[in-house]
């Protein structure tokens, strides 16, 4: 007698990830985030004019092994 491969975990990954598309959609809905990404350069001379320094922060790359 051969085993057949139930459907019902197929079954239950389309619902688990059906519900979770549609309840991340409803909360973006409601809540409406905001997704963008900040320019640096603009937070950076907003916060030296706010702190009355004239900082320059210097980006650096991490060092890779």
């Amino acid at each position: 007698m051969a085993v057949q491969p139930t459907p019902s975990w197929l079954r239950s990954y389309a619902v688990i990830f059906t519900s979770l598309l549609a309840g991340a959609s409803v909360v973006h809905n409601i809540l409406k985030p905001d997704l963008t990404i900040p320019d640096l350069e603009k937070l950076e001379n907003s916060s030296a004019e706010e702190d009355g320094s004239s900082q320059q922060v210097e980006m650096t790359k991490p060092a890779t092994t």
